[in-house]
């Protein structure tokens, strides 16, 4: 089978913002595509007063992934750290870009909404924001709308909830937020609902029937029905008098 070679290329969807405060190691994991695998590293920081070359002893590398270790001192050791790689058929083109910013609280989190409403449970999922460059985890606040009671505090590894064993036709609010160890982020508020339980039926009757209305007799209604009843036996009486007269 042909294998086409290639010089390195920076492999999408990787980690591209750090956080560390002064004093705190970050650990910059760079990784890339190749072939051949046999690839060599260099990395570099760059921000508007200075660039330098990492040393060996900050770099640590194995096949396609190389990790950095880097420990800003001052508010002027952050910005962005460059990883380039190169293997026998050439040097990458662009580099790998990390971002390297002072840690902080989290980003609120992003894109979040109610997938999924019953009479007693409810479902929100969410995406994180940036973690602060420290782990981070999540938090929903649940309250009644109505009383603004809290009824119940949940904490995530993942920005997803489902909520059961509530009380139907309840309306809600939620407060999501993240959190770490310097602090929390903004809150995103939602609003939802428990389903209200349908309604029982009409009442039956013994025999299972429903009930029918009373039959009404109007005024309009008595007056038809008597002067039918005239014409009927005017009808009759007039009968009775022609077959007296055959018989005379």
């Amino acid at each position: 089978m042909l294998s086409v070679k290639y010089a390195p290329v920076c492999l999408p969807g990787q980690k591209i913002r750090y956080g560390a405060a002064r004093g705190e190691t970050a650990q910059v994991m760079c990784k890339v595509d190749a072939n051949p695998p046999d690839v060599a590293y260099k990395w570099q920081f760059n921000n508007s007063l200075k660039v330098f070359d990492l040393s060996y002893s900050q770099v640590r590398s194995r096949g396609m992934e190389s990790r950095a270790s880097y420990t800003p001192r001052t508010e002027n050791d952050y910005g962005t750290l460059l990883c380039r790689a190169d293997n026998s058929i050439g040097r990458m083109v662009e580099p790998c870009v990390f971002e390297l910013v002072a840690a902080g609280r989290p980003d609120p989190l992003r894109n979040c909404s109610v997938i999924n409403q019953t009479s007693h449970s409810l479902e929100v999922e969410c995406r994180a924001g940036f973690d602060g460059g420290l782990p981070q985890y999540f938090v929903a606040e649940l309250f009644d709308q109505t009383g603004q009671e809290l009824l119940r505090n949940f904490t995530r590894p993942f920005p997803d909830f489902a909520v059961a064993e509530l009380p139907a036709g309840l309306e809600l609010r939620l407060e999501l937020y993240a959190a770490n160890s310097r602090g929390r982020s903004r809150a995103v508020t939602l609003h939802g609902f428990t389903l209200k339980m349908p309604e029982k039926g009409a009442s039956m009757g013994d025999s299972g029937a429903t009930a029918q209305p009373p039959f009404v007799v109007t005024p309009i209604l008595g007056v038809l029905i008597g002067l039918v009843a005239t014409l009927i036996i005017l009808a009759i009486g007039a009968v009775a008098c022609i077959r007296n007269r055959r018989w005379v």
